[in-house]
């Protein structure tokens, strides 16, 4: 599947980004929080990374992973996630998906991914890791679909 140039998504304030690499498929940020917390984003199109054969990937899907400033253990702000969720939005209107892959064993960050308003959707298996698929989709997708959260049968 061919995948269109990602955009350089500009993250919503108290945060500020720098694009610190950039290809057609990927951008990596750093991303400042007014109160001096920093962050790498790295910003991915599904379809041309790890998660392309896992799910029905939309061409304009995106997957957002957060670790802190030194690459080390994964520091999800719930408010980073936010303003990256909402940048993306805007930087990509015909994004139909925004998904985050945790561990499935990463309590903390799935409560945080959560709490910035991502839902759980599948577990998959990919070489060495059993991930949970978090997502979270635009208002135009919401409105076509208001039932994607019923579960038949419940």
């Amino acid at each position: 599947m061919r995948t269109p140039p990602l955009p350089v998504p500009s993250l919503l304030s108290p945060w500020v980004s720098e694009v610190l690499s950039r290809s057609t498929t990927t951008v990596v940020l750093v991303a400042r929080h007014r109160d001096g917390r920093l962050a790498h984003v790295r910003i991915h199109r599904c379809a041309a990374g790890q998660l392309r054969g896992t799910y029905p990937v939309g061409k304009h899907d995106i997957e957002v992973g957060i670790t802190d400033a030194d690459g080390g253990t994964a520091a999800l702000y719930p408010d980073l996630l936010e303003s990256v969720t909402a940048a993306v939005e805007i930087a990509d209107p015909r994004c139909r998906r925004i998904i985050v892959s945790l561990p499935v064993t990463a309590a903390d960050e799935i409560a945080a991914a959560e709490q910035a308003g991502l839902r759980p959707v599948v577990e998959v298996d990919l070489p060495g890791a059993e991930l949970l698929l978090m997502v979270a989709e635009p208002t135009w997708i919401r409105d076509i679909d208001g039932t994607a959260d019923h579960v038949p049968g419940t």
